[in-house]
């Protein structure tokens, strides 16, 4: 007669984070699971860096402020980045169109340069359409 030869283990999963296994003889072994994570953080150091600590504990420092000329990009108070709006120059592009007062105009460019023009109303009424069918304005001596 041949004797059973099975041989019964079981692993069950305990509440608080390990696993009991028992073996063919009946011995319990604890297999704790929980200290396998790997552990990693990144930190707001609030002057611009961030701080990356990885699995072995070892710090990266990452500098998101550029030291070039013109930035104008500003830690805040709460250590965020904002554009500092106040040191931003903006150069306004300029130019005039002047009446001469003697049916001449003059436009006046970016650069300074002036170009004259004259300019007349030598339209006739027939060549002049408004159409509003909401009747929003009106028109008079066209």
């Amino acid at each position: 007669i041949v004797a059973n030869l099975e041989a019964l283990t079981t692993i069950v999963a305990n509440t608080d984070g390990t696993f009991t296994y028992t073996d063919e003889d009946g011995v319990d072994t604890i297999i704790d699971v929980t200290d396998l994570e790997t552990l990693t953080s990144l930190v707001n150091n609030n002057d611009g860096t961030i701080t990356y600590t990885d699995e072995d504990g070892v710090d990266q420092t990452i500098d998101l402020l550029s030291d070039q000329a013109n930035n104008d990009i500003q830690v805040g108070a709460d250590g965020g980045l904002y554009l500092n709006v106040a040191s931003v120059t903006i150069e306004e592009t300029v130019t005039t169109l002047t009446d001469n007062g003697d049916g001449t105009f003059t436009y006046t460019n970016e650069s300074g340069a002036s170009t004259s023009f004259t300019g007349s109303d030598d339209q006739e009424a027939d060549e002049v359409a408004i159409e509003d069918t909401a009747g929003n304005f009106t028109s008079n001596d066209v």
